[in-house]
């Protein structure tokens, strides 16, 4: 549910049809949020690019100086960062390859910025704020009622129950939740 949410205000690269598209699209959006603020999301596939290129950090870095990058291709098993999140996470040319993942370098060993499968996990993107998983929540439960669903069942509530409850005792909550705590 709360990923739904989030989904809902982070970049979204699903219809870019070339690298200059991306890097346009992650400029735009760089613009329009908080230098500093993570620029997540994606949902991108170089698939369907003319030539089907992977992306790399080093045509998105100009636009995102002051951002650190995270986007995900999108069928989950590759990773975009940019220079800045790469740096933020401790990862450098140096980082060894994880068990069950690949850290992509070019011909001279320098990290292209894309990371697979569990490699994604070095990249160390910040928990959300519980203010940020509450504006998350009220997102996802407008947008749920919008297209008229009425309940679900959120298996990854885990901490989250408590919020849900504040938000049906304030009257904010669209939705009728099961919420599974593990």
């Amino acid at each position: 549910f709360l990923m739904g949410g989030f989904s809902l205000f982070n970049v979204d690269l699903r219809d870019v049809k070339s690298p200059e598209e991306m890097a346009k699209r992650l400029a735009d959006y760089a613009q329009k949020i908080p230098k500093g603020q993570w620029i997540l999301g994606g949902n991108w596939d170089h698939e369907k690019w003319p030539g089907a290129p992977l992306p790399t950090r080093q045509m998105i870095d100009a636009v995102t100086p002051d951002n650190p990058v995270f986007i995900r291709r999108h069928d989950g098993h590759m990773a975009l960062a940019n220079s800045v999140a790469i740096k933020l996470s401790g990862v450098a040319r140096d980082t060894k390859d994880p068990d069950g993942g690949v850290i992509v370098r070019d011909v001279k060993g320098e990290l292209t910025g894309i990371l697979k499968d569990s490699a994604e996990n070095l990249i160390r993107v910040p928990p959300r704020s519980a203010a940020e998983k509450l504006e998350a929540a009220r997102a996802a439960t407008n947008y749920a009622a919008k297209l008229g669903v009425t309940s679900l069942t959120d298996l990854s509530a885990d901490g989250d129950v408590g919020m849900y409850q504040g938000m049906v005792e304030r009257g904010e909550m669209k939705t009728r939740i099961y919420a599974v705590r593990t």
